[in-house]
């Protein structure tokens, strides 16, 4: 059994609102993410690039199309949804794109929950698992394997303590891309049974601090910002933080705080600059910060 903390979400009145209307700029599009009707940053050629994801077990494209699943699980007395799926972001940047960046991804695919203990209207950051021993995201259980093909269990048990259970099904696929399409080799794979326990934070209370909490991270100040801009996080319990940036493509720019942590309040700022000391250019960058089970991920904007 694999156990998870979920923080509550922040609440978009607008997505609560059945009337609400979108606008066409209200609309997400991968090249303007702070839908500021303008590109968040152009490449050294002049084109606008794009925030990538890859919701799909196996990187091809062609593959992608015989092999986007996403399920389902609800209480419905509860009103908890969970929504599990595949991402292979990391490895189609390799295999697809040849970025030496993510050699170590070639053959591995990641495991995406995001929870919501309001029947949909909001949804927490993605609970992210994969078998990459030196990944943060590590999950041991899934050590030596290819996790793939994930069926969860139609209904969520509820446990008591708004906590619940989830039952799913995975093929261990004995290598990556096991006879998909062309690709990998004929080897078959396991069908493995686990079972996922996560906390569903209450909803509707005016008083946030009911709910418990192992860490917080909070919006950076100024934002939109140049040079320099202040992270604040806070860590109920004295544990290992790591706070790490990456840009729109989702590649790793620099780490922030990598270290034990006492309980209490914390800054830090980033000096707009990245691993190697190098001011980096204007556009869009997430920050995400790890402590425990506790994973959250916030964007900032420099503008120079």
């Amino acid at each position: 059994e694999f156990s998870f903390w979920v923080q509550d979400p922040t609440i978009n009145e607008n997505a609560v609102n059945p009337n609400y209307e979108y606008s066409q700029n209200e609309v997400y599009i991968p090249w303007d993410t702070d839908l500021d009707d303008e590109v968040d940053e152009y490449n050294d050629d002049g084109a606008a690039l794009m925030f990538n994801d890859w919701p799909i077990y196996f990187w091809d494209s062609g593959v992608g199309f015989h092999e986007n699943l996403f399920k389902m699980a609800v209480n419905d007395e509860n009103n908890w949804l969970v929504n599990i799926w595949s991402n292979s972001i990391k490895s189609k940047y390799y295999n697809d794109s040849g970025d030496q960046n993510y050699v170590d991804w070639a053959n591995i695919a990641e495991l995406y929950i995001t929870v919501s203990s309001n029947g949909g209207d909001t949804w927490s950051e993605p609970i992210i698992m994969n078998a990459k021993t030196d990944d943060e995201n590590f999950v041991s259980q899934f050590d030596g394997m290819h996790p793939a093909y994930v069926y969860c269990s139609d209904k969520i048990e509820d446990m008591g303590d708004d906590w619940g259970k989830v039952h799913l099904m995975f093929l261990d696929d004995n290598s990556y891309g096991s006879i998909i399409q062309g690709f990998g080799e004929d080897l078959g794979g396991t069908m493995n049974y686990a079972a996922i326990k996560i906390h569903f934070p209450p909803t509707g209370s005016e008083d946030p601090t009911i709910v418990p909490a192992t860490a917080q991270l909070s919006q950076n100040y100024p934002n939109p910002f140049n040079p320099t801009t202040t992270i604040a996080y806070n860590v109920n319990q004295a544990s290992n933080v790591k706070i790490d940036v990456y840009n729109v493509r989702g590649q790793f720019v620099t780490n922030l705080v990598n270290t034990h942590k006492d309980a209490g309040e914390h800054t830090i700022v980033w000096n707009g600059k990245d691993k190697n000391n190098q001011e980096v250019t204007s556009g869009v960058y997430y920050y995400k910060m790890k402590s425990g089970r506790y994973t959250s991920t916030k964007k900032m904007i420099l503008l120079k």
